[in-house]
């Protein structure tokens, strides 16, 4: 706007001046390039700023995916690590339907056997790397369920056995995700 203001008045003024208006007019081609520039910079910014809104969109696509594969590893792993366990009489257990009788003559002898049938909420479920101890508190003790001998005791505090320590929950748990104890 300057130049051509300038050059207006030139224009008007009588004055012979080449010169100057050569020097206006290399002026306005160098400012015509500098448009030109910006014009193409602008265009340039776009292009990036479209770039990055892909590569933005495609990140935040990916870190769902992520979250996802995260919440279903998580899943598993709580899966993984859940047991179920039922401390009761012998009469309890049969009643509930977690245990049956099998063998035995006259009702002498008969063995103590898990129902496969029996529904989980008749259990207690726990998170097996978190459970340590399961109450007890009676006189007599019997594990219904087969566990590795090593992988647990029951201790006893004072005339009663207080609770089942286990001691190694990889082997404890490693044959069955499910224990019975009969009580007395």
């Amino acid at each position: 706007e300057r130049i051509a203001d300038l050059t207006k008045r030139l224009d008007k003024s009588k004055v012979e001046t080449g010169g100057l208006r050569k020097k206006l007019k290399a002026l306005d081609l160098m400012l015509a390039s500098r448009d030109s520039s910006i014009a193409s910079m602008k265009d340039e910014l776009l292009a990036r700023d479209f770039k990055i809104e892909q590569v933005n969109e495609q990140l935040t696509a990916i870190e769902l995916e992520v979250a996802k594969q995260e919440a279903y590893i998580e899943k598993q792993t709580n899966e993984m690590n859940t047991a179920w366990y039922v401390v009761g009489t012998s009469k309890e257990l049969e009643d509930q339907g977690v245990v049956t009788r099998t063998g035995g003559l006259i009702g002498i002898g008969k063995t103590a056997a898990v129902n496969s049938d029996v529904a989980n909420d008749r259990f207690k479920e726990v998170d097996v790397r978190q459970t340590s101890r399961v109450p007890l508190g009676v006189k007599k003790a019997h594990m219904v369920t087969e566990h590795p001998k090593g992988s647990y005791s029951i201790v006893e505090e004072g005339d009663e056995l207080a609770y089942l320590e286990i001691k190694d929950p990889a082997a404890f748990w490693r044959l069955s995700k499910y224990m019975v104890v009969e009580v007395k």
